[in-house]
């Protein structure tokens, strides 16, 4: 009989309180998108999909350059800030999420329905010395939309890890 690991291999999308995963939306009012798994695990890598016409790195996904950002940090499940993975700093252009993620930052121009597509890889073991984000006792990954994204074709965050 095939025996299942004892961790077992996962991945989630960040989802806002109503249970949507697409992070294209107003943000004047700041929407929070959460990975907050059940019970604890290690995330080992983010992986961010943007989806839009002209993408650029002088732009976010299209859009001018945003005001406010998104922010990235590790809360309590409280909202108590654990870590700021931007130390003060937001996701305002393209070229920001080098900051996370180095070089694994690839535009895909004109596919699919012709719009542009910008693939992250934030591997958290790269930056971190070979350590995994551990979420335990309730702590939340979370990103926060400061900005009106609405009109983005898409934008989608989604966590890898194991339990």
């Amino acid at each position: 009989m095939a025996r299942l690991p004892a961790e077992a291999f996962w991945f989630t999308f960040a989802r806002n309180e109503a249970d949507s995963l697409e992070m294209n939306v107003d943000g004047t009012t700041p929407v929070n998108f959460d990975v907050s798994p059940d019970g604890d695990c290690e995330i080992a890598r983010i992986m961010f999909q943007l989806q839009n016409s002209n993408i650029h790195p002088d732009t976010f996904a299209g859009l001018s350059a945003l005001s406010n950002g998104v922010k990235v940090q590790c809360v309590e499940a409280d909202g108590t800030l654990v870590t700021d993975f931007l130390d003060g700093l937001t996701l305002k252009s393209d070229i920001d999420f080098g900051l996370l993620a180095g070089v694994d930052t690839p535009i895909l121009a004109g596919v699919g329905n012709g719009d542009d597509i910008l693939h992250v890889r934030w591997t958290l073991r790269r930056a971190t010395a070979g350590k995994s984000l551990e979420l335990t006792g309730g702590r939340i990954l979370r990103f926060t939309v400061q900005d009106n994204l609405a009109a983005l074709t898409q934008f989608r965050i989604f966590a890898q890890g194991k339990t």
